[in-house]
């Protein structure tokens, strides 16, 4: 419109100057604006289609050079304390730059081995190296597993048996921060079915492998179970259908 107007005032001054019979017709700035929005109609109407390719090509250019200058910004280094580092706290994530730290429980697993037979009340058990106390098969999910994974790995490096994902049941989640007096953790519980004739050997945390009675361990106060091991057992039993003293 600036552009128009000016070019209005131009046409008028020039006007001037020549005699009455060689002037130009009069015309306004409105005028100059009517006419040449027309003339812009009829060109978009009929380039519709290349403008919003153009626009759109645009508006991708746009947003791909803010992607990338977003992406050369620095970021603050971090450093990953995994599940079995000596943090009682858990597992924690630590950015070094701004020094803040999330700090959440470690995940564990643990596996209920039950005795392929007629009989539910017959498991295999470990007794552990550290405590000498029975437990059952399990241990901490490493980073980048699945729980699934985890439990088959664990089975293997403590029995020496080796088991399929597809064949893990699950029994529940366990997260008392108090089950655990070394670190806070919450555990994912599975059973699977090991075939009666397997051998199984003690690996890894197990110094060795206990062929026992789920009723039996359950009930007696002598038997002493790691973490909340008994619990997890409890649990199993009602899923089975194993009877134990309610008072457990």
């Amino acid at each position: 419109r600036i552009f128009l107007n000016y070019m209005a005032f131009q046409h008028r001054q020039r006007n001037a100057t020549l005699p009455t019979q060689h002037r130009l017709p009069k015309f306004s700035s409105n005028a100059l604006v009517t006419f040449f929005s027309r003339k812009m109609s009829s060109v978009v109407v009929g380039n519709e289609r290349l403008l919003w390719i153009l626009f759109a090509t645009a508006c991708v250019l746009s947003n791909l050079s803010l992607y990338q200058r977003l992406n050369s910004l620095p970021r603050p280094p971090s450093v990953f304390h995994g599940a079995r580092g000596p943090h009682p706290e858990g597992s924690c994530w630590c950015g070094s730059a701004d020094k803040y730290c999330l700090c959440t429980p470690s995940l564990a697993v643990d596996i209920i081995l039950a005795v392929d037979g007629p009989d539910p009340d017959d498991i295999y058990l470990v007794r552990r190296v550290d405590t000498g106390s029975l437990a059952t098969t399990g241990g901490f999910v490493e980073v980048g597993e699945s729980a699934e994974t985890a439990a088959v790995r664990e089975i293997h490096e403590e029995t020496g048996v080796a088991v399929a994902e597809k064949d893990l049941k699950l029994v529940g989640f366990y997260s008392d921060p108090r089950r655990d007096l070394r670190r806070h953790s919450a555990s994912v519980a599975y059973s699977v079915t090991i075939p009666a004739d397997a051998h199984l050997r003690a690996g890894d945390d197990a110094r060795g492998i206990v062929h026992a009675s789920l009723k039996d361990t359950i009930e007696k106060d002598s038997i002493l179970m790691f973490a909340d091991h008994k619990i997890i057992l409890k649990d199993y039993a009602r899923i089975v259908g194993v009877d134990v003293a309610q008072h457990i």
